[in-house]
């Protein structure tokens, strides 16, 4: 899933928007659902499902340019345990982050996490 860049803000070395990858990676059932995700107030993915038996969810966007990012996040999975569920960022093309991670999950996991410019 790939969102439309925002207005012409200016950041980091003059870009006018960040790229921003989440992901999400799970082992178990793929019957998964991205309930919402919200980067610094907005909302950026709703109701996105893994593809394919994949067991992530990645979604990729543009967003004003900021020193951080709070990502929050809600993943569902009715009747069902995840293990070893991670999310992750990554900003403009680095490093992914650890946002956070569990060892395991049930019915839904809803968390937050900052990943740094």
């Amino acid at each position: 899933m790939t969102l439309p860049p925002p207005s012409n803000a200016r950041g980091r070395g003059g870009a006018t928007t960040d790229e921003i990858t989440f992901t999400i990676t799970w082992e178990g059932d793929d019957d998964v659902t991205l309930f919402y995700m919200i980067d610094n107030g907005k909302v950026k993915a709703a109701n996105a499902s893994p593809f394919g038996g994949a067991r992530k969810i990645e979604v990729t966007y543009q967003t004003r340019p900021f020193p951080t990012h709070r990502i929050e996040w809600s993943l569902w999975f009715p009747a069902r345990k995840l293990r070893n569920v991670m999310a992750t960022a990554s900003i403009n093309g680095g490093a992914r982050q650890v946002l956070r991670c569990e060892l395991e999950a049930e019915l839904r996991w809803s968390s937050d996490g900052v990943a740094i410019s």
